[in-house]
């Protein structure tokens, strides 16, 4: 009889196996050449399938030297089922990112700027095959997103639209970077899902800060976002914070004071806690202390008190 715990420990090394380094070579050679290095692919993310039997993972290809353009690696969308076989679903010439299943367990959805689309989206594919479809577009880029339990609504957050001047500026050639000079923050978004696209048109949620990510609560009434005051790096890297906002009406109920740095958050299944990887103070050099916190609000507790290592990732059990 395999435990809870054994499930749990086999479902997290099968996304960890996934996460490795694939070095694209023959049997033919015997020994590792530069070439080689220019053609190493690596697993990025993975992603587990409601079921347990399917692992979506993006696969980062790099282009291959002097055939193609000078450009960063293209991410493939994959999958892999129980029996080891993996299938390319999104392959070639794209960008696949923000991977996570559907709450049927049925499609797996992703970001990507596909055909003739200005903005990157949000699509989905059927695991059982067929063509990708298009979940959502915006007028600028979606850069995060998550779909609510009850698969009927998608909260995400995306870029600002450049303001008419910088478009002209543009337009007219200027195109250099000048660091932080033209920074705006990033907004948070919600859409209504309607026969697997949406429908309507997408709601802001006006925020005082920087969001850079947004979580639905398991049922479906509240947002988890996480914000910086700006989107300087300064900001964006030591004073991000977790805030907990009604879905609805947008109101911010709770804000987690997190000491320093911030790292991954997750609700708990009931939606009355919240977990985070969080830096020990304002000092610390990198996040990696395991806290959690009531979605109402209140003190933070740190559940390995004087752990001698860093935390990098969490999930909850039940």
């Amino acid at each position: 009889m395999v435990s809870r715990m054994t499930r749990g420990w086999r479902a997290t090394a099968c996304a960890a196996a996934m996460c490795v380094t694939v070095v694209a070579t023959t049997a033919a050679q015997d020994r590792f050449t530069p070439h080689d290095v220019a053609r190493i692919r690596t697993v990025t993310a993975a992603a587990i399938s409601p079921d347990g039997a399917h692992v979506a993972y993006v696969l980062m290809v790099p282009r291959v030297p002097f055939a193609e353009e000078d450009g960063a690696a293209w991410e493939e969308l994959h999958v892999v089922g129980r029996d080891g076989t993996s299938r390319g679903f999104v392959t070639g010439a794209v960008n696949v990112s923000g991977i996570k299943w559907l709450p049927d367990g049925k499609s797996i959805a992703f970001l990507a700027r596909r055909g003739s689309d200005q903005t990157r989206g949000i699509y989905a594919i059927p695991v059982s095959g067929g063509e990708a479809r298009r979940l959502l577009r915006h007028d600028t880029d979606v850069v995060q997103f998550d779909v609510s339990a009850d698969g009927r609504r998608v909260a995400y957050v995306a870029r600002p639209e450049k303001p008419r001047e910088r478009q002209e500026l543009e337009r007219r050639g200027f195109t250099q970077e000048v660091f932080e000079e033209a920074v705006q923050p990033q907004r948070l978004w919600t859409a209504d899902l309607r026969n697997g696209a949406a429908e309507g048109g997408p709601r802001a949620i006006d925020l005082p800060g920087h969001p850079s990510h947004v979580s639905w609560s398991p049922d479906g009434t509240r947002l988890l976002v996480i914000q910086a005051p700006t989107p300087f790096v300064d900001d964006d890297l030591v004073r991000r914070r977790v805030q907990v906002v009604e879905a609805g009406s947008g109101k911010i109920t709770a804000t987690v004071e997190n000491p320093g740095k911030l790292g991954q958050v997750a609700w708990s299944p009931d939606g009355q806690s919240i977990a985070l990887v969080s830096g020990e103070d304002q000092h610390d050099p990198s996040e990696g202390r395991l806290m959690v916190v009531p979605a109402s609000g209140g003190a933070l507790r740190d559940l390995l008190p004087g752990y001698d290592a860093h935390v990098r990732a969490l999930a909850w059990k039940d």
